[in-house]
C-alpha cells in the first residue's frame, strides 16, 4: 500500500544449496532471482578504482532519484569477510566512504544548554532557520564544552553549518563576529534545569553530566529509554503519552510507571478506555523482562544493550551487580575502565538505591535467567576467538562456550583466559603470545568441548 521499494545488499542466512563465494556472486543472483540490486553496484580489483567509483558517486549523487550520503566498499570474497571478521561495532570487511557534507552560512541566536538522557550537559547552538541539503535547521549541537570553546562562537556571530552525514547539523566554524558579543564556553556550576550541584566531569575529560537521577529535564528521555523496545518494551508507551505523564506530575521516575492507574491514564489527552488498557497491560508485561534489559533500561552511563547483558549473566541478580566494586567489574570481559567507573558511581547514589528499591517493590523482576550450562565447566571463563576455523562460524563457536557458562570477548587483554586461533589469524595471535595467554587450536577447542 505505501509503495516501498529496496535494493537488496546482503543476506541473514542461507542454505548450502545456495551458497556463494562471493557479494558479487550473491547479487547476480539475487538479480535473477526477481529482487532489485543497485545498478551502480561495482565490482573493483584494485583501490585506486575504488577511489575512482567514490568520486564518480559523488559527482552523480545529485542526480539521484533517492538520496544518498556515501558509499559501502566491501570486501568481494566470503572466505575473506570470515578471516577478517568483526569487532563488537562494526564488520572489518567493509568501511563507508562519506561524502563532503551540505553546507550553509546562517546566524546564531543564541546558544543554549540541554541535558540528555545519562546526564550529558550538551551546548546547542539555535539558528536563524536556513535550508541545508534540503532541509531546514534551526538548531545544532556544539558537542561540548571544549568544541564551544575551540570554536570561539557566540551570540550573533554568523556562522558555517554542515549536515555531519547529511543528518546532524554542526558548526564548522565562525565566518565573521559580531560587533558586541560574549563567548559561553564556561561549563554551568549547576545544572540547568534540576539546578542541583551534581556536575562531574566524565574520566575521558570531554563530557560534563549531571549524575542526578531524578533530574527533571532527563526524566524524559530516561522514561522514554526505559519503555523503549530494547529495554522494558512498553507498548503504546510513547513521547506523547510520556510528555503528559511528567507534565501532570504522574511520573517522576521511572519507577513511577508501575504506580499507574486507568484512573491517572485517563486523564491524559487521546488516551481512552482501549488504550489505558492496553498500556497497563504493557506495564505489566515488562515486569518479567530479564534483568538485562532492566539494566539496559536504566541508561546507566556507557552501558549499552551488550554490555548490560555481559553484567546480567555474570552478576545474575540486581542486588549483586548494585554491590559489585570497580575491580569486580573491570573483571569482566569488555567491561573497560571508564564503564566500571560509570556503573559503579550510578549504584552509590542513594537516589540510585530509592528507583531500583521501589521497581522491587513493584513486582519488576531483578534476576536474569541462568542460561542452560551457564554453570558448566568454564563458568568464569573467557574466550576469544580470531582467523577462520574450519568447523565453526565465531559466532557458533561463542554459542557453545556461553552454553558452557564462559564469557566471549572481542579482543586479547588480560581478562582473556584462552584464544582460539584458527587459519591466517593475526595481531590477536600475536598479543595473546606476548601476554602468555593459553592459545588453542581448532582441535584442542573441540576437545576442551568434549572433556
Amino acid at each position: 500500500e505505501r509503495k516501498l521499494n529496496f535494493f537488496v545488499h546482503s543476506f541473514a542466512r542461507i542454505d548450502a544449496a545456495h551458497a556463494f563465494e562471493s557479494q558479487w556472486d550473491f547479487f547476480q543472483a539475487a538479480r535473477e532471482w526477481g529482487f532489485a540490486v543497485n545498478p551502480l553496484t561495482r565490482l573493483c580489483r584494485t583501490m585506486d578504482e575504488v577511489s575512482l567509483a567514490c568520486r564518480e558517486f559523488e559527482a552523480m549523487r545529485q542526480a539521484l532519484p533517492y538520496d544518498i550520503d556515501g558509499v559501502v566498499v566491501k570486501v568481494n570474497g566470503f572466505k575473506e569477510q570470515r578471516m577478517l571478521g568483526e569487532t563488537m561495532k562494526s564488520p572489518r570487511w567493509a568501511v563507508a566512504f562519506k561524502f563532503q557534507a551540505m553546507q550553509a552560512t546562517t546566524l546564531v541566536k543564541d546558544i543554549v544548554v540541554q541535558v540528555g538522557r545519562t546526564g550529558v550537559l550538551t551546548p546547542v547552538a539555535e539558528l536563524e532557520p536556513v535550508m541545508c541539503g534540503g532541509v531546514m535547521i534551526s538548531r545544532a549541537t556544539l558537542h561540548n564544552f571544549d568544541e564551544l570553546s575551540r570554536l570561539g562562537v557566540a551570540k550573533n556571530d554568523k556562522v558555517l553549518i554542515e549536515r555531519a552525514g547529511d543528518v546532524i547539523p554542526k558548526i564548522v566554524k565562525v565566518v565573521s563576529f559580531a560587533e558586541e558579543r560574549a563567548p559561553v564556553s564556561h561549563v554551568p556550576s549547576n545544572c540547568v534545569m534540576c539546578r542541583e550541584e551534581f556536575i562531574v566531569r566524565d574520566t575521558d575529560a570531554v563530557a560534563h553530566r549531571c549524575i542526578n537521577p531524578l533530574c527533571p529535564k532527563q526524566l524524559e528521555r530516561r522514561v522514554l529509554h526505559f519503555a523503549s523496545r530494547k529495554a522494558m518494551d512498553i507498548e503504546g508507551m510513547g513521547e506523547a503519552v510520556v510528555v503528559q505523564l511528567i507534565e501532570k506530575g504522574l511520573v517522576h521516575s521511572v519507577a513511577d510507571i508501575y504506580a499507574l492507574t486507568k484512573e491517572k491514564l485517563l486523564m491524559l489527552e487521546l488516551v481512552g478506555d482501549k488504550k489505558a488498557d492496553n498500556l497497563l497491560l504493557g506495564i505489566e508485561r515488562s515486569k518479567i523482562r530479564p534483568l538485562s534489559a532492566l539494566v539496559f533500561a536504566l541508561g546507566i552511563a556507557n552501558v549499552g544493550e551488550k554490555a548490560a547483558m555481559t553484567l546480567s549473566r555474570r552478576f545474575l541478580k540486581m542486588e549483586t551487580l548494585a554491590v559489585a566494586g570497580y575491580n569486580d567489574l573491570v573483571s569482566v570481559a569488555d567491561i573497560g575502565d571508564v564503564s566500571a567507573l560509570a556503573i559503579e558511581r550510578f549504584f552509590k547514589q542513594k537516589e540510585t538505591h530509592g528507583i531500583v528499591e521501589a521497581l522491587h517493590a513493584a513486582g519488576v523482576n531483578m534476576q536474569e535467567p541462568v542460561i542452560e550450562g551457564a554453570t558448566g565447566k568454564l563458568s568464569g571463563k573467557v574466550f576469544v576467538f580470531t582467523g577462520e576455523l574450519e568447523k565453526y562460524t565465531r559466532e557458533d563457536a561463542g554459542a557453545l562456550v556461553r552454553a558452557l557458562g564462559a564469557e566471549v570477548g572481542s579482543s586479547v587483554g588480560k581478562k582473556t583466559d584462552y584464544l582460539v586461533a584458527g587459519a591466517a589469524s593475526g595481531s590477536k595471535l600475536k598479543k595473546a603470545r606476548e601476554l602468555g595467554i593459553t592459545i588453542l587450536n581448532e582441535q584442542q577447542f573441540e576437545e576442551m568441548l568434549h572433556e
